[in-house]
């Protein structure tokens, strides 16, 4: 089940930072990504910088019992963490030590790294609103069948760990974000408010949670979406 909340994670992550930067285009008219980019270090560089060496450093003083803080290759770990791209190495059959959840890292900051130049670029272009929702829509829909494509190829617990199975949900989290910051009293956002709305979205994870166990191929090929 631990996958379903990652999902959500991905979801509200990219929801959160798409009406954070929508919401500052309001504002001033631009993105400042200097600014954006500070705000993101100061978050995930100081416990990676603090951790990552301790780890490497406990590698080599622990000895027997088969623990590896950091897996069978440290110094590789050690650089794919800190370079953001560990959930690769876990996609390839490899593993990441202890830092196993900072997988999720690697697929935020490259999130980060590609989605907010990507979105000031379409914000200064003035596109209509319903383009742009439209386009959200035709990429998820195209990262959906990327994903059953990925579930089909290679074995469905190292898809999961792959960028694009992961792009779906962010972006249905942009999506999201973009729609209500630029619209937040359009039917669809007073639709949100229900408490059957909530109902229902407990609903979907109960559900998601059952499927986990039966139908877990599905899921990671496209049905989070």
């Amino acid at each position: 089940p631990f996958t379903l909340n990652i999902e959500m994670f991905f979801v509200l992550s990219g929801a959160l930072i798409t009406s954070l930067l929508v919401a500052e285009h309001q504002r001033t008219g631009t993105v400042a990504l200097d600014k954006f980019y500070l705000r993101r270090s100061r978050r995930l560089g100081p416990a990676l910088i603090a951790v990552v060496p301790l780890l490497l450093i406990s590698q080599y003083l622990i000895s027997g019992g088969g623990t590896s803080p950091l897996g069978g290759s440290p110094w590789k770990t050690a650089v794919l963490i800190l370079l953001f791209v560990g959930n690769w190495q876990l996609a390839t059959g490899g593993n990441i030590g202890w830092l196993g959840p900072a997988w999720t890292l690697g697929i935020e900051e490259q999130f980060y790294l590609t989605w907010p130049t990507a979105l000031r670029a379409v914000l200064r272009r003035n596109w209509r609103r319903q383009e742009l929702i439209l386009g959200f829509w035709i990429v998820i829909v195209l990262s959906a069948g990327i994903s059953a494509a990925l579930t089909h190829r290679y074995v469905p617990t190292r898809a999961i760990y792959m960028t694009p199975a992961q792009v779906g949900p962010i972006l249905l989290g942009c999506a999201l974000g973009y729609s209500l910051t630029t619209n937040p009293d359009s039917s669809f956002a007073r639709l949100l408010r229900f408490k059957t709305t909530a109902l229902a979205g407990l609903a979907g994870m109960v559900a998601i949670s059952v499927l986990l166990y039966t139908h877990l191929a599905f899921l990671i090929g496209g049905g989070y979406v």
